[in-house]
């Protein structure tokens, strides 16, 4: 049965069938490598204007599970971010600017807020940070929060586990990306809250990879 909180999210007529097992299948990415960063490669990481993302999204809160594809795509004015259910059933966007954020579900309800991480938590149960996630995702410490600890890193010295905001992002599946190491599979955690996300496949300047 799908949970209450994945019920709220994506509003009465978007369904997401629940979690059964974790993110486990093959990824179209390229082969892992083993690289070591640099100060000139995180700059450039970070100076990329705009990028989109395919992947797989699993949430898993107060013992309820739920899973979606997403479609994220990322711009220097705006993110938007597509969650589709199993089969194509359903279908709730994500639009984010600066610090306002509009959900669209896919019987045309439309809800608002300058306060997304309320709105989220509001429709998730927890307080998803999507403006940190978008650097979390490029295995970046995120720039809206100042303050992060590194906690575990890899032999080639990407991080392997850090601290941000409250929340433990860990780091698996490091891949070559076109010019980019970017990590395969993204684990956030606070408290009861477990959010994994899988990136299969990445778009730069129009360039699927």
């Amino acid at each position: 049965m799908v949970g209450e909180a994945a019920k709220r999210l994506v509003m009465p007529s978007f369904r997401i069938v629940c979690l059964v097992g974790g993110l486990t299948a093959c990824s179209s990415l390229p082969d892992r490598v083993k690289l070591p960063p640099t100060a000139g490669e995180q700059e450039a990481l970070y100076g990329i204007a705009g990028w989109s993302l395919n992947g797989r999204v699993a949430v898993k809160i107060n013992g309820e599970s739920w899973q979606a594809s997403l479609v994220w795509q990322h711009a220097a004015t705006q993110d938007k971010l597509r969650l589709s259910g199993p089969l194509g059933v359903g279908a709730v966007d994500v639009y984010l600017t600066d610090h306002y954020m509009r959900l669209v579900g896919a019987d045309g309800e439309v809800e608002s807020s300058f306060q997304p991480d309320s709105l989220m938590k509001e429709r998730l149960g927890f307080p998803v940070p999507l403006k940190d996630l978008e650097f979390w995702v490029l295995g970046l410490p995120s720039l809206d929060s100042s303050k992060y600890q590194i906690v575990e890193t890899y032999e080639s010295g990407r991080i392997k586990a850090m601290i941000q905001s409250g929340w433990q992002i860990g780091y698996k599946d490091f891949r070559q990306v076109g010019q980019w190491i970017l990590p395969g599979k993204i684990i956030v955690v606070r408290g009861a809250a477990r959010l994994v996300l899988v990136a299969d496949q990445w778009d730069f300047d129009g360039s699927q990879i």
